[in-house]
């Protein structure tokens, strides 16, 4: 049961079209608040912008029990 932000987070990838092609967006969701925690922007969809997001999250949340859930596997 979720009772405490920061208990689990999701994560997820998307496209966005825009005039001279697509940018790439991962987002880290905490799933009570439903708060974005972390993300990353790029042109190049690259391991290297999977990873920030997910970094973004740790920098400014309490991780300690933390589970992180993703369809993508990262």
């Amino acid at each position: 049961m979720l009772d405490h932000t920061d208990k689990l987070w999701c994560a997820d990838i998307t496209y966005i079209r825009i005039l001279t092609g697509f940018v790439y967006l991962a987002a880290v969701i905490d799933a009570l608040s439903r708060y974005i925690v972390g993300y990353a922007i790029g042109r190049i969809f690259a391991a290297k912008l999977l990873l920030e997001a997910p970094k973004m999250a740790i920098r400014t949340r309490n991780t300690a029990n933390l589970v992180h859930h993703s369809d993508e596997g990262i």
